[in-house]
């Protein structure tokens, strides 16, 4: 059976990312600052710790992946 994901506001998905890039530093990887930013704002750790790696791939701050075809 297949489970929609739920609609997480955009709101708290801003402030989750907006905390790891303010107390990342603070932890001992990005997974464990991922894990208490997401208990204190109700949502998964494995969302926050995506969505904090596509912010620093839309600042700039981290390689995505290339898609461009070999050759």
């Amino acid at each position: 059976m297949y489970v929609m994901p739920k609609k997480i506001d955009p709101k708290v998905k801003e402030r989750c990312v907006q905390q790891m890039l303010d107390h990342v530093a603070e932890y001992p990887n990005p997974t464990a600052a991922a894990q208490v930013v997401a208990k204190r704002n109700g949502v998964g750790a494995e969302s926050v710790r995506r969505w904090y790696v596509q912010a620093q791939i839309d600042s700039g701050d981290r390689r995505g992946a290339d898609l461009t075809p070999a050759g």
